[in-house]
């Protein structure tokens, strides 16, 4: 229903029509066996809610209320229950009616875990019927966090502490409130009355139609127009002493910014702003904002959890996140601001007229409000080049998040509050963002704004699944305009993007003119070999760079297929996803990869657009993480970075140089190498950008400008470092405030070069003196700069004291702050230790807690920081939201301490450090026991040769031989394999028949790791033998190859045989030695011949030294398997045989002394394996 002309009446007549039309198919899809979803046996259509707030309840102590409110709902079947949502703690139930019938107390109860109001009605409720449950209740705001309907306040300019009540039913909240059927699907329409002090002001979604003033007790109760059809979560209202400024009304709709007085002065940008994206919404959508709702009123709280809520029509923000002052703060906070506005205002459409059906499918609200904050700002604010930075602060910072095998799905399961809150987060938001957008350039622009035009339409008031988005973008494609894998359509397509983790790496092979193109999935840790995806492919070639303005797939790579395409003949290079507009990594061979790094080091990087050099940049720092390529590749790569003045590629070659200094740590050997190596890359984007060149008129120019110093004096780059040193002193000194771009810059490195103590007091200070939000902010992150690590402690106690002075919502902020110092993460996390129950319980939210862990975490650089981790989990101390958190942390930490191992011999060499190069493996406090996944062993020959010797009492060692054939996914100049130093000593060892020197290898003692440097390089893809010859020594308490022994006839006998679970196939043979290295066996054995040999499989020739009376039994090849389940044994015992498995023979050997008692073995084993 669409209509415009006496709006609010009509509207009200759609709404019930919608209602009929969707309560009969919308909770079909509920989940009504969680027991903390509701059944889906009734319907609510209306709430009139009535809620009485005193004067009391605006003072330091007073926190209730008393409701009322009158549901009206609809029975899909018939029930003699009723069943919705009321807070255990905050709400009181005082009495319940169901059509003027009251309720007894016995007949209604409420489950304190899920919030569940049960209501036992033994007469019925009829299917078809309507009805109307009243029920009345003192509610309870609360005080102890920013959810439901909560207290916030703040001093106003005489010191004076206001109060103030407001709303955060995002996304299971509303039941704090008023009893309610609280999930998105039970859409209503709602009534909303508030009773409240008179000298305050109240707002809620739409505007209110009636005014009655109580004079004798001060109060005045205003009644709010009918809201649209919408969720629980979206339903807000606010008494404060806030006052207002208008902007320019879209069409018949006022807009309005509301504050704290004192905030007036600096509405002015979102007063400005907001009204010209919603007007661009209104245009892109062709669906009217006034057709819908009545007003648009902004609202900045000063304490707020959120960073805003799309209340419909009533959009509450952080002050941070609505108010700017042009004087004071920041460029980077206008752009934030405006893209927080966008975010809030495209979630009118996408979130509240078209819903997603539960929480476990959010990305359909946040994804399409993350990609539209930005595209559609850019329509508003072309200068800021907001789809360009799309790519850069969204697309490429949730890839890292997304490449790990504990990430979740875009839709994925959300159960509990926690679960559903934990959906809430960068996969959601950036994920969803980046596969909506992929969808939008392979479908073109046009024919998606269609299909969004389509869905809007069909599923107004209504709450949605992802396949009906995808129905509805289709209903613009056909045969000539679809852009689609053959066969397919767009669900199909769209599936595993949506259902599956991760992402894929698409790999580039060039052969000639022939370019093969495959996919895995891309993991920073972990494998998985199942997932793949429908990738639209796009490309470039050196013979037309106007390509890279395509942006509609050239051809798909899908599940099971992969992709060839021929290159022009004259084409140089080519580069892969245009504009990166795909969700995915490119990796090439070694050869295509020098052709783009000479490409980009050529004029005008050969045409090479910065958005496709910031993707290049972005990939191979992420490839090197994985050993895909070498880092002297990588440095190879990004060295066009010296003559890039850009913006865009060197955005994310900040981000890939961070991480190196934060794993490695600045201040080591190798961090003090890349810091010069990034200082000098760095010279001319340094020049370009002077600090005393400023240009706010230029929004790029000035982000840059930002990035570069910042990142100059955080190098140390001197003259950076002595210009922020006089701006920090001429601030505490003379009270001359340094340019508000650079404040952040000022405040931070004036602490971190600091030797006076008073200048951390002096920041302090100034933070609790200023009243701006986002100044307060700058100073926040700013005051974790010190060097002084008891500071820091002391810091980190003030952010969780109610009365320092730092808001609740900050608190989070501050920690962020210490640990992203590099003195203090371990400052935050013995902190963390220590004050873990007092955390918990004054942050009441996992997400930040959660945060908090995965922060500290991702800044471990040693073992004892990982051991102190896991015995924090293993304390039994955690709760069960944080505990996974805590251990998805730890899968983080150990997969840095693995990298860190893996790779800093790498940059020694690299940096020519040669005084370390001789790394003292043994002696190393950061072991890493497992092995680098580039290595893919097929088949082994193992040759054990043991003596006569071998069988008596004194024989103690055997001599082997083991040839490896193997692979490697990509390039490298190692080879790493498992080889016990307690068990074997290494004779030789041949690559291909060329000896490596003895120089060139040795094995960790504690790790078992064999390391072999091979300066030729491996090629990808390219097999190789490793012939290892070596002495070996059996193993002792029964692991590995070891002797055995039994007594007959008083004589002692010996036997050898194995035990290779779980690390142990390592003493008998150098090996992959973990279960994922699976390949096939070939098991050679010499040994006297009187006794016999056993092996996995059969015998498959014998040759015998009788002049020596010696035998060497060759084994057939065994079935690809994991190393160790590799098993011999060579002894004098017998065997009796069972009945056949089918063709396979059975038998049970032992000592020929035990040979009666083996019937029962070769009775039992043989059934056992048929019928299995």
């Amino acid at each position: 229903c669409f209509l415009k002309e006496n709006k609010m009446a009509n509207f009200y007549i759609c709404t019930l029509l919608l209602l009929l039309s969707q309560v009969t198919t919308v909770f079909l899809q509920n989940a009504t066996s969680d027991p903390y979803r509701l059944p889906t046996t009734l319907s609510p259509t209306h709430y009139e809610v009535h809620l009485n707030i005193s004067s009391d309840s605006f003072t330091a102590t007073g926190t209730a209320y008393a409701g009322s409110v009158v549901i009206q709902f609809q029975a899909l079947e018939n029930t003699t229950e009723i069943a919705l949502h009321s807070s255990y703690n905050f709400i009181t139930l005082t009495e319940i009616q169901l059509n003027n019938e009251i309720i007894e107390e016995e007949n209604y109860s409420v489950n304190s875990t899920t919030d569940i109001l049960t209501i036992s009605y033994d007469t019925g409720l009829s299917i078809g019927r309507s009805y109307a449950l009243l029920i009345n209740f003192e509610g309870r705001l609360s005080t102890s966090d920013m959810y439901g309907w909560y207290k916030s306040s703040y001093e106003d300019a005489d010191g004076v502490t206001k109060y103030l009540a407001t709303t955060q039913f995002q996304s299971t909240y509303a039941r704090r409130a008023f009893p309610c059927w609280d999930e998105p699907a039970f859409k209503a329409t709602f009534t909303i009355l508030l009773t409240f002090p008179d000298e305050l002001n109240a707002l809620s979604n739409t505007p209110g139609t009636s005014r009655i003033n109580d004079t004798e007790n001060g109060l005045t109760t205003v009644q709010f127009d009918i809201t649209p059809i919408m969720s629980t979560y979206l339903v807000a209202f606010i008494v404060s002493d806030f006052t207002c400024t208008s902007g320019e009304s879209i069409g018949d709709t006022p807009y309005q910014v509301c504050s704290r007085d004192e905030t007036a002065d600096i509405r002015d940008w979102s007063v400005e702003v907001g009204p010209k994206i919603l007007t661009a919404f209104n245009t892109y959508t062709n669906y009217d904002y006034g057709s819908v709702m009545a007003k648009m009123d902004q609202v900045a709280i000063p304490d707020f959890a959120a960073g805003a809520m799309e209340n419909w029509g009533l959009i509450t923000y952080r002050e941070t996140g609505l108010l700017w002052d042009p004087e004071e703060s920041a460029t980077s906070y206008k752009q934030s601001i405006a893209a927080v506005i966008a975010h809030e205002i495209t979630h009118m459409w996408f979130g509240n007229l078209v819903t997603c059906n539960w929480w476990s499918e959010t990305f359909l609200n946040e994804g399409f409000a993350r990609l539209l904050q930005y595209s559609i700002l850019h329509e508003v604010l072309p200068d800021w080049e907001l789809k360009k930075q799309f790519v850069i602060l969204v697309l490429q910072t949730v890839m890292e998040t997304d490449s790990y095998l504990t990430a979740q799905a875009l839709q994925s399961d959300a159960s509990t509050p926690s679960e559903v809150s934990a959906k809430f987060g960068t996969i959601t938001y950036s994920k969803g963002a980046s596969v909506i957008r992929m969808v939008e350039n392979a479908m073109g622009a046009d024919k998606f704004q269609e299909g969004i035009r389509n869905y809007l339409v069909d599923f107004a008031f209504q709450t949605t699944l992802p396949e009906d988005l995808w129905s509805s973008l289709s209903e613009t494609l056909n045969d000539t305009v679809t852009n689609l894998p053959s066969g397919t359509d767009l669900n199909t397509v769209m599936a595993n993007w949506v259902q599956r983790s991760g992402y894929p790496l698409v790999t580039v092979t060039v052969s000639n003119r022939t370019v093969t193109i495959s996919q895995e999935r891309f993991l920073l840790s972990g494998t998985d070999r199942t997932s793949k995806w429908y990738v639209p492919i796009t490309f470039t070639t050196s013979a037309d760079v106007n390509g890279f303005e395509t942006t509609a797939p050239e051809g798909w790579l899908t599940p099971d297929e992969d992709l060839t395409i021929l290159l022009p003949e004259d084409a140089e290079w080519l580069i892969l996803n245009n504009y990166e507009i795909g969700y995915y990594r490119v990796n090439y061979d070694l050869d295509t990869w020098t052709s783009i790094a000479e490409a980009l080091s050529s004029e005008n990087y050969s045409g090479i657009p910065d958005v496709n050099r910031a993707q290049i940049v972005d990939d191979v720092f992420n490839l090197a993480k994985t050993d895909k390529i070498s880092y002297s590749k990588l440095f190879e790569i990004v060295q066009f970075l010296k003559n890039d003045e850009s913006y865009f590629p060197w955005y994310p070659a900040f981000t890939g140089f961070n991480y190196l200094l934060r794993r490695l740590g600045r201040d080591s050997v190798i961090g003090q190498a890349i810091s010069a190596h990034l200082s000098d890359l760095m010279y001319n984007l340094q020049e370009s950008v002077p600090m005393s060149v400023l240009n706010e008129t230029d929004h790029i120019y000035t982000l840059k400008q930002v990035l570069a110093i910042n990142w100059a004096c955080s190098l140390g780059i001197e003259d950076c470092v002595s210009s922020v040193k006089e701006a920090f002193n001429e601030y505490k000194v003379n009270n001359v405030s340094p340019n508000k771009n650079l404040k952040s810059i000022v405040y931070c490195n004036g602490l971190r070069h600091s030797e006076d103590p008073t200048d951390w007091a002096f920041l302090w200070q100034t933070y609790l003196n200023t009243e701006l939000a986002t100044e307060r902010a700058v100073l926040i992150t700013a005051l974790g700069c010190t060097t002084d690590t008891e500071t820091l402690k002391n810091y980190l106690l003030l952010s969780i004291n109610a009365t320092s002075g730092i808001k609740s919502q900050d608190a989070y902020s501050v920690f962020a702050a210490v640990y992203a110092n590099a003195l203090g993460v371990d400052v935050a996390f013995d902190f963390l230790i220590e004050y873990y129950e007092e955390i918990d319980d004054y942050y009441q939210s996992m997400n930040s807690l959660a945060n908090i862990m995965s922060g500290i975490a991702a800044r471990f650089t040693n073992a004892q920081q990982i051991a102190k981790l896991e015995n924090f989990i293993a304390s039994g101390d955690l709760s069960e939201s944080f505990l996974a958190a805590a251990t998805t942390a730890l899968e983080s930490a150990k997969t840095n301490i693995e990298w860190i191992e893996e790779y800093k011999l790498d940059f020694y060499q690299y940096y020519g450090i040669e005084e370390e190069v001789e790394v003292d493996e043994n002696e190393s406090s950061e072991p890493e026991y497992r092995l680098s996944k580039i290595f893919q062993p097929s088949h082994y020959e193992v040759h054990l040769n043991t003596s006569r010797e071998a069988y008596t009492e004194s024989g103690t060692s055997f001599v082997g031989t083991a040839v490896i054939y193997f692979t490697v996914t990509t390039s490298t100049a190692r080879i790493l394999l498992h080889a016990s130093s307690e068990n074997l000593e290494i004779s030789s060892i041949q690559l291909n028949n060329e000896y490596i020197d003895s120089e060139d290898y040795f094995v960790n003692s504690t790790t078992d790791i064999l390391r072999i440097n091979y300066a030729s390089g491996l090629r990808a893809n390219t097999q190789y033998a490793l012939a290892i010859e070596y002495t070996g020594t059996f193993g002792s308490n029964y692991r590995g190859f070891y002797k055995s022994s039994y007594t007959i006839d008083g004589e002692t006998r010996y036997l050898l045989t194995t035990q290779f679970e779980p690390t142990h196939a390592r003493r008998a043979f150098p090996c992959f030695d973990e279960p994922h290295f699976k390949a096939t066996f070939q098991i050679l054995i010499t040994y006297p011949s009187e006794y016999t040999a056993w092996s996995n499989t059969l015998g498959e020739s014998v040759l015998t030294d009788s002049e020596n009376n010696f035998t060497t039994y060759q084994f057939e090849k065994s079935p690809v398997m994991s190393t160790y389940l590799v098993a011999f044994v060579i002894s004098d015992f017998t065997c009796t045989a069972g009945e056949p498995a089918g063709d396979a023979p059975y038998q049970v050997c032992s000592r020929d002394d035990e040979a009666d008692n083996r019937a029962f073995a070769v009775e039992i084993g043989s059934k056992m394996l048929d019928s299995l």
